[in-house]
């Protein structure tokens, strides 16, 4: 089971559907975690005036001008709230 933090239950993916998104929502609700999904940051930020969330994952690949404006209204808006660029590409690299 992944133990991503105390507290955290609801995680919020912000991705276009690509890549392994689904596979990476299916072990987090597997693991206990209720999990929304968004494929534009304008929705999230939608979503987010309406339900709790604990947790952002946001997409490299569409942290462009939008998903860089998203980034900083979460922070903005949400400061407690961490929010995590990720890549559903497939492709892992740690640093």
């Amino acid at each position: 089971m992944l133990n991503i933090g105390e507290g955290v239950r609801t995680i919020l993916i912000i991705n276009d559907g690509s890549g392994t998104q689904d596979e990476v929502k299916s072990r987090l609700v597997e693991d206990g975690y209720e999990v929304k999904v968004s494929s534009s940051c304008a929705g999230a930020m939608e979503l987010m005036e309406k339900e709790k969330v604990d947790l952002v994952l946001l997409e490299v690949a569409i942290v462009d001008k939008e998903g860089i404006e998203a980034w900083e209204n979460i922070r903005e808006v949400y400061p407690e709230l961490p929010v995590v660029t990720v890549s559903f590409s497939g492709a892992y690299r740690a640093y």
